[in-house]
């Protein structure tokens, strides 16, 4: 995948500038690299297992998208907490930075991150992988802006300011998609389920029980239960199922949809 090469090549090259240099941001950044490469590389690994199914894993394996999607969101945010700490360390023992190295260092790093957010991709991995290389473009020119400002005024305090500035970008950026991906794992229903029932009782009254959670981003799960008369055909029920899964397919996205028919209980008149 061209988007993990690109990941490898920016760590390579924050590496070399920090083994050569003294700035808390190089450092920074080529710690943050390594962990962007390596959960990058698991995200892509995991992209070609997910179709897999088992005995034991009847849905096959697609909630590895979501941990992964989790992964990469969290590695940013992570990333850019570890610098704040680097930084406060350089700070605190006066260990100072080369501007210039700094500059040549971001200037590099952010051409490569974006060159890995160039393709648009579909999937919750794929673009959570995409939202990770902006993230990294962003904040690595956050640390070019910081270098030039050091240059200019020679002010080393404005290293740990402008880590802690990319920490607030970073985590206001990705919190929105983090709590999205959460939402998946704790199987939160990603429609309002009782205006599903109202569409589908307007058709069969004997709807109850609707349950809608969401696998990963392409597979959404849908259970409930029908009433019907006892001597309902068979034919009847799969006519009713046929109506009840274009109705959540087209208007809803949901694809999977498992329903389970109940005999009416009829209540007898007491005269």
């Amino acid at each position: 995948m061209r988007q993990v090469l690109w990941f490898w090549i920016t760590f390579l090259v924050s590496l070399c500038f920090a083994l050569t240099s003294s700035s808390a941001i190089i450092v920074t950044e080529a710690i943050h690299s390594f962990m962007d490469a390596a959960v990058v590389t698991f995200s892509s690994l995991a992209l070609g297992i997910v179709n897999r199914r088992s005995p034991d894993y009847t849905y096959g394996l697609h909630r590895l998208e979501v941990i992964s999607a989790i992964s990469n969101v969290l590695v940013v945010i992570l990333g850019s907490l570890i610098g704040g700490v680097v930084d406060f360390l350089f700070f605190s023992f006066h260990i100072v930075d080369k501007p210039e190295i700094v500059i040549a260092a971001s200037a590099l790093t952010a051409l490569f991150a974006f060159m890995a957010s160039l393709k648009e991709e579909n999937g919750s991995v794929k673009k959570s992988i995409r939202i990770h290389a902006i993230s990294d473009t962003v904040s690595y020119l956050i640390g070019l802006a910081g270098g030039i400002a050091v240059l200019l005024t020679r002010l080393y305090i404005l290293d740990p300011v402008t880590s802690v500035i990319i920490l607030i970008i970073m985590i206001s950026m990705n919190v929105k998609n983090l709590r999205a991906y959460l939402d998946v794992v704790m199987e939160k229903s990603p429609i309002n389920t009782d205006i599903i029932l109202d569409d589908i009782s307007s058709i069969i009254p004997g709807t109850h029980h609707v349950h809608v959670w969401t696998i990963c981003e392409h597979m959404r799960i849908a259970t409930l239960h029908v009433e019907e008369k006892p001597d309902t055909t068979l034919r009847q029920l799969d006519n009713e199922r046929l109506a009840i899964e274009k109705i959540l397919m087209e208007k809803y996205g949901i694809n999977h949809v498992t329903i389970q028919f109940e005999s009416k209980k009829e209540t007898k008149r007491v005269d």
